[in-house]
């Protein structure tokens, strides 16, 4: 299934889409990502990236490791990514 959740960047709503099936997390990926958020926060989309790939490798969102100098955007991220996959557990 596809399951969402969306996070605010400077007033932004960006939504996080999360594919699983039965014993995998299949991809995980941003949508409505404005030029403006990517100009503004170059650092988002990279750590998006990583976060998304650690967490697709690892099947979870526990014990992520991130950089020290993005943990707010990095806790933000990974929160949003744990609040799609619990809709995918229903």
């Amino acid at each position: 299934g596809v399951y969402t959740s969306s996070v605010m960047l400077n007033g932004t709503p960006i939504d996080i889409k999360v594919t699983v099936d039965a014993n995998n997390i299949n991809d995980i990926e941003m949508v409505n990502l404005n030029e403006t958020i990517t100009t503004m926060y170059p650092a988002f989309k990279t750590s998006f990236d990583e976060i998304a790939a650690a967490v697709k490798e690892k099947g979870s969102t526990t014990n992520i490791g991130y950089d020290a100098d993005n943990k707010y955007t990095s806790t933000m991220l990974l929160s949003a990514i744990q609040k799609a996959l619990d809709k995918a557990a229903y």
